[in-house]
């Protein structure tokens, strides 16, 4: 297992890179669609970067820009985005700036085969909350507890294939290859990581919902500091069962197997692994919550456990104006390489009101704590006030 996880997940990778080129062309002559959404805002928080040392208060005043343009072919299509962000901040740094590029394909091969990738690469200032942004990261997701407030710059390529077979109406099988690089310019007692894996679904369809089972195998690798590699299987009973008209119930079960190899040693964990998602969704309002206990790969302790949580509530006051309320938990007590905890809680309300078709204004307050055994407990509290401009075209 520990051989094939990387090479696999490599020669996916360079497949990939080569399916999203061959797609441009083909591409070329299917119908097109252009936009881009740009914000501007103005926020003051008592510690946006949620600092470790003092108690740095700022007004900042932001702009973003996210491009995107989708080619549509008869099943197929290839979505190209991205997303340009531009901060000011007053007394602690007199500028932040983030970037993404991403792209996306799915291919229909056939009516059983379908065909997904996907490649991203993006940069951003760890720890920092722009609380206006685009729809497509309305809630934020910390996916590494152990990075908030580090104020490092964070350099990630990830990229993906999937291939979902279904013999027939009741089956289906998934397969998927990922690899994701992470780069940090200042994390001291950290690393820089490679994660190579492959997942494996098998899913029985009935008409209420599915059960199936899961198999990922991945492998983290360091690439600062430390030396080590990890390898991590997670088997998983899988379930997505429609409760009621509104209502859907999506969980999974099962263990994660940790083997870590250190310069010395070699240890071997079991941990316990689950995941669920209630979600009820109707024409005015829709809320979920979602609880998971996973392995997932971070920059201070190798691939750790980590438990997170999230509800969020979506309730449209009238025709233009929809009231959003997210909070969010995410925890680590222990790891591989190190036994240090940490804990983020945060909670944001979004009172969104649409102008017109294109222009939308939104007030947005949060609050922020997170805690954690070396550096202590820090907090933010921010408000923001701003716009989001859609533009788009059709070809």
């Amino acid at each position: 297992m520990r051989s094939l996880v990387p090479q696999t997940s490599q020669r996916c990778a360079v497949a990939l890179s080569i399916a999203i080129a061959a797609a441009l062309p083909a591409c070329a002559v299917a119908k097109t669609e252009t936009g881009a959404d740009v914000s501007l805002s103005a926020a003051v928080a008592s510690n946006p970067f949620l600092a470790v040392v003092g108690n740095p208060a700022s007004v900042s005043a932001s702009l973003g820009i996210s491009p995107w343009i989708t080619f549509t072919e008869s099943a197929s299509s290839l979505r190209l985005s991205g997303d340009v962000r531009v901060t000011e901040y007053a007394r602690i740094f007199s500028r932040s700036e983030s970037f993404s590029a991403n792209a996306k394909g799915t291919w229909q091969i056939d009516p059983q085969l379908n065909l997904e990738s996907s490649i991203s690469y993006g940069e951003s200032i760890v720890g920092e909350t722009n609380l206006i942004e685009p729809p497509t990261r309305a809630t934020p997701v910390f996916d590494d507890p152990t990075l908030i407030g580090l104020r490092s710059r964070r350099r990630s390529f990830n990229t993906s294939l999937t291939a979902q077979y279904s013999p027939d109406a009741r089956q289906r099988w998934g397969f998927t290859f990922y690899a994701t690089d992470s780069r940090f310019s200042n994390l001291a007692s950290g690393n820089d990581y490679a994660v190579f894996g492959e997942t494996i679904t098998y899913d029985r369809v009935f008409r209420r919902g599915s059960f199936g089972a899961s198999l990922n195998l991945q492998r983290y690798e360091c690439r600062s500091l430390q030396s080590c590699s990890q390898v991590v299987a997670s088997p998983q009973m899988t379930a997505t069962i429609r409760l009621s008209a509104p209502w859907t119930l999506s969980a999974s079960a099962g263990v994660s197997y940790s083997s870590l190899r250190l310069p010395t040693e070699q240890r071997n964990t079991v941990t316990p692994s689950a995941s669920a998602t209630l979600c009820r969704k109707d024409a005015k309002s829709s809320v979920c919550f979602s609880v998971s206990h996973t392995v997932e790969a971070t920059a201070l302790g190798g691939a750790r456990p980590v438990l997170s949580g999230s509800i969020s509530t979506n309730y449209r006051l009238t025709e233009r104006n929809r009231i959003v309320l997210a909070g969010n938990y995410s925890g680590s007590t222990r790891a591989g390489l190190a036994g240090d905890t940490f804990r983020y809680v945060g909670v944001r309300l979004t009172d969104e009101h649409q102008v017109n078709r294109r222009m939308h204004l939104l007030v947005v307050g949060s609050h922020s704590i997170t805690r954690s055994s070396f550096f202590g407990q820090r907090a933010n509290t921010e408000v923001s006030i701003g716009m989001r401009i859609s533009i788009g075209r059709m070809s």
